[in-house]
């Protein structure tokens, strides 16, 4: 591989990982979101939510687990968000799908792909070759 070549392809995994480390931050965003609504309703004093938060939800309870209660709380107490959202919680699972494959997959991208673009005509994060 030339020097040019090189660069090229540097250029095109720098693009990647601005876009994979966006998306990624933005789950964690939303997961934090869903801490919160778990810790609250649990607990109405702001303190020992602080510490249920940081003791219990962040660390110990899995994305799985959150949406799990998520569901439970959601359904049994705020049933008009769920009859305007019907969609809600398949979504956050088809985000959480999409996360890991950002997370986990290598990228893929065309020899001459517009880095200026990022339209998943030119970089993937799964191979378009392979059939799973």
């Amino acid at each position: 591989m030339t020097e040019k070549q090189n660069k090229a392809l540097n250029k095109r995994y720098n693009v990647a990982a601005k876009y994979r480390g966006f998306v990624i931050q933005q789950f964690c965003d939303i997961e934090l979101m869903i801490d919160l609504v778990i810790c609250r309703y649990f607990c109405d004093n702001i303190n020992k939510s602080k510490e249920l938060l940081h003791r219990l939800v962040s660390d110990k309870l899995d994305f799985n687990t959150k949406k799990i209660l998520l569901g439970y709380i959601l359904h049994n107490h705020y049933t008009k968000f769920i009859e305007d959202n019907p969609k809600f919680l398949s979504d956050l699972t088809k985000a959480q799908e999409f996360r890991n494959v950002l997370a986990h997959r290598k990228v893929f991208t065309r020899k001459k792909s517009d880095l200026d673009t990022f339209d998943g005509d030119n970089v993937w994060f799964e191979n378009p070759y392979c059939k799973e």
